[in-house]
Parts: C-alpha cells; sequence; structure tokens
C-alpha cells in the first residue's frame, strides 16, 4: 500500500504520491524543466499531491519533491521541501498546490520610477496547507519546526546575483511576496549544473523564489549632478581667473579690446 511503501523511505517518492499519475510520465532534468518553464512560465503548472501522514512517517524527516508539468508533456522537479520529525501528528494531510498569488512586478505610479522595486519571477510558485482529520484547516502560521525550502533557479538567474535573489512567501490577506525570514541565512550553491537555493521559515503558504529588482536613484541622479557642478566650477574659475590675469584678458579680448576694458576699468575707479 501507499503508507507502506512511504514507511520504507523518508522521502516522498513520485510513485508514491497518489495524485501524480500520467502527468509523469515524460520526467526530465531539472535544468530541461527550468529551460522550458523560465520562457512559458504561463504553461506550467504544479503537480498536485496529497500526502497523508501516519503514526510512522509522522515521527521521521519527510522531504517531498515539488515537481511542475508543461503543456508539451514534460515534467521536472524544480524544488523540495523538508519537513522535521514530530511537525505533524496522524491523521493530517498535507497538500501541495499552484499558487492562486502570482509574483509579479509591483509598481506605483506616485513613486518615483527610480524609486520603485520591480520583483521578477525565479521559479514556479506553489501553496503548502494542511488539514486534519476532520477536514479542518490547520493554523500553520507559527509551527514548531522550521520547513528547509531548497529552489533551483532558473537558468538565467546567476549566483552572482544572490544579493538580489530569495525565497518569497506570500498571504491571501496580503497577497505580495515577501522574503522569508530564515533562521539561517541563505545558502546558494550549484548541483549537477543548476543553482539552487535554500533557506527555512516556520510556516506554511504559497513560496517561490523571487528577484528583487531596485533602482538606485543615486545612481540615477548623481552623474548629472556632477556634470553641472563641474560646469559651474570652470565657470567661476574662469571669471575669477579673466578678472585677475591681464594676459589671459589681452588674450582672450585683444589688443585693442584690451585697451578700451582698460580704460573702462580705470574710469570705474
Amino acid at each position: 500500500s501507499r503508507s507502506e511503501s512511504k514507511s520504507e523511505s523518508k522521502t516522498i517518492k513520485i510513485s508514491e504520491s497518489e495524485s501524480i499519475t500520467n502527468e509523469i510520465s515524460n520526467l526530465v532534468d531539472t535544468n530541461t524543466i527550468n529551460n522550458y518553464c523560465e520562457k512559458n512560465i504561463d504553461k506550467c503548472e504544479i503537480v498536485e499531491q496529497r500526502i497523508e501522514f501516519d503514526e510512522q512517517n509522522s515521527k521521521e524527516d519527510l522531504l517531498i519533491n515539488i515537481l511542475v508539468s508543461s503543456d508539451t508533456g514534460i515534467s521536472g522537479q524544480i524544488a523540495s521541501v523538508l519537513i522535521p520529525a514530530n511537525t505533524f501528528v496522524s491523521g493530517n494531510i498535507l497538500f501541495v498546490n499552484a499558487s492562486s498569488i502570482p509574483i509579479q512586478s509591483n509598481s506605483d505610479s506616485d513613486i518615483p520610477s527610480c524609486q520603485q522595486t520591480s520583483t521578477e519571477q525565479g521559479s514556479v510558485a506553489f501553496d503548502l496547507s494542511i488539514i486534519d482529520q476532520f477536514g479542518n484547516l490547520i493554523d500553520t502560521t507559527n509551527l514548531n519546526n522550521s520547513i528547509t525550502f531548497e529552489f533551483s533557479l532558473f537558468n538565467s538567474i546567476s549566483k552572482n546575483q544572490d544579493s538580489k535573489i530569495c525565497i518569497g512567501s506570500a498571504t491571501n490577506e496580503e497577497r505580495d511576496y515577501d522574503c522569508i525570514e530564515s533562521e539561517s541565512e541563505s545558502e546558494f550553491y550549484q548541483k549537477n549544473g543548476t543553482n539552487y537555493i535554500k533557506a527555512q521559515t516556520n510556516h506554511f503558504t504559497s513560496f517561490g523564489v523571487l528577484l528583487k529588482l531596485d533602482s538606485d536613484c543615486e545612481a540615477f541622479w548623481l552623474p548629472p549632478l556632477i556634470a553641472i557642478l563641474v560646469v559651474i566650477a570652470i565657470a567661476v574659475l574662469f571669471i575669477v581667473l579673466f578678472h585677475l590675469i591681464a594676459p589671459l584678458q589681452k588674450f582672450i579680448l585683444g589688443n585693442e579690446m584690451y585697451r578700451l576694458h582698460q580704460i573702462r576699468q580705470n574710469m570705474r575707479t
């Protein structure tokens, strides 16, 4: 049975999830599915999963592979979730679904463009929820254990962008993704040619990888400001030198104009 199969391993394997059927018949590697989904994000969907906790697997660390399927028929793993032992109890049922909250760019017309922050999607987003044996939704805003999330990054996102990348979460109430407050610093590493990010949090909601792009107002305004100040400084310096150095006046005005300029200066004094 499925329960017996799960008890043999701490990992929820593809074949053990009740809801994963023909959708994974054409399983490809992570790089291939990420390459397709990055270019066709609207054509990739999270493969839904329903995982029941029993007396045995609730007392073990449980690793869940997050899969996506595409309109072309290919499927692949994009993330994993590690749930520590004793986080949930027997009878609880965990659901993995597509997120109903899209990761999208945020803009405010009242904020100068150089101060706006845009959010680009760095992965397909998914939602985690859990119910008890009676079908009641369990509050997962403050779990007693930290859940570890590992996301593969879209192929165009490199590790040198790590200061702008985070695992984000969103709730139905706020509907905006923010970087999760991880108990440990996010880890970036490469495995089999794919870049990964890993972080921990103690709640369930919608999750995805965010690429934050903050426009730099200082960098936007500084070059023109410096240019203006340099021009003013040169102009002031020229005026001072013109009035103090006679040879410069004579060179610029010519002999006749210089003579007239001197006569006017003498008349004023």
